[in-house]
């Protein structure tokens, strides 16, 4: 896995999703060889498993995963904590510890998981809803012709 080791000056390293082992190595085997990424040779220290970026019925794309010391991300940065606590508690630590590091960078988009996810099955609900609701209207107009149809 990355570690803090992982400065511009080691070996040039990645991390691979499952998808990406799939895809680039077939036979499972990806950790200790060779990947040339953002014109750079690099090697896979580890592998993590998929994230669907595309909704939950896409298929979750290849993804690989560089030290922000070897390959300074251009636009922003996500950053995910685990937490056993309240989620939202620690929001204001976490930009605290940012500001320490750089005044200039923002935090913002603060969400937590069961958000996300909430967000992200917000259109399927959404139409399961209304298609439920629609069902419930047509029996409810003529309750006697779904009996008739028996």
């Amino acid at each position: 896995m990355l570690n803090d080791r992982d400065t511009v000056d080691a070996p040039p390293v990645l991390v691979l999703n499952r998808a990406a082992v799939e895809r680039y190595f077939p036979d499972g085997r990806a950790i200790g060889r060779q990947v040339r990424f953002w014109g750079v040779t690099r090697e896979v220290v580890g592998v993590v498993a998929d994230e669907r970026m595309e909704g939950l019925r896409a298929a979750p794309p290849p993804a690989m995963y560089a030290s922000i010391f070897q390959a300074p991300p251009i636009g922003g940065v996500t950053l995910m904590l685990r937490t056993d606590d309240e989620p939202r508690r620690l929001v204001a630590p976490v930009r605290e510890a940012v500001r320490a590091l750089d005044r200039e960078i923002a935090v913002y988009g603060v969400a937590t998981m069961d958000e996300t996810l909430a967000a992200a099955v917000a259109r399927e609900r959404f139409t399961s809803v209304l298609l439920a609701l629609f069902a419930a209207v047509a029996v409810r107009v003529d309750p006697a012709a779904a009996l008739r149809s028996e």
